[in-house]
């Protein structure tokens, strides 16, 4: 997986826990995001870039560095469907040059 680019990972439920963990376990890059600091904190060993950020906020997002990094998205915020829909029309303006 490694040289495919970074992937984001946005909403660190059990689902994308799992999928950032398994990315990463196999060697790809992977940019987590989760609005708690308290996730953030509990998985920052196993996951090595890790960032506490408001995943529908476009600055944040930007701020977390999602738009310089990131090639693919997995987006699960936890029993959010607004929360998420939010989030995945952030990253396509960020992704779309849209700022």
């Amino acid at each position: 997986m490694a040289g495919h680019g970074t992937v984001a990972v946005i909403g660190l439920g059990r689902f994308c826990t799992s999928i950032a963990i398994g990315l990463t376990k196999r060697g790809a890059a992977v940019l987590a995001v989760d609005i708690s600091e308290h996730v953030v904190q509990r998985l920052a060993d196993e996951l090595p870039q890790i960032v506490c950020a408001d995943g529908t906020d476009v600055v944040a997002l930007q701020q977390s560095g999602v738009c310089a990094a990131t090639t693919q998205a997995v987006v699960a915020i936890r029993s959010q469907l607004v929360a998420s829909m939010l989030c995945t029309l952030a990253l396509t303006e960020i992704l779309q040059g849209g700022e």
